[in-house]
């Protein structure tokens, strides 16, 4: 991502809105302006206001298979796996 990393505490996020979708579908969540990071063709790293006025963290290659984890600030994290399911059944056994 960007170099100045942050750790986020967990109860910061809302895992009940965990879900994977297509941003190609889903316009509002797209990355519009930049606020800090990288905007290059098929690559989206950094901080973006998003079509919905969001503030979000992105870090995506593939929009087709794309998690979004929101946080109960408002605020959301959009990332690019390989294995999306994955990423979101370890997060629900962190809660178990």
């Amino acid at each position: 991502g960007l170099p100045w990393a942050r750790t986020i505490p967990f109860g910061d996020l809302d895992l009940g809105g965990v879900r994977i979708v297509n941003l190609d579908d889903q316009r509002k969540l797209r990355p519009g302006f930049k606020i800090a990071g990288a905007r290059l063709p098929g690559f989206r790293s950094g901080w973006f206001r998003l079509h919905d006025a969001r503030r979000a963290y992105v870090l995506l290659t593939d929009w087709r298979r794309t998690v979004e984890l929101p946080r109960k600030d408002g605020r959301v994290y959009l990332f690019s796996l390989q294995r999306p399911e994955s990423f979101i059944d370890a997060l629900a056994n962190l809660t178990r």
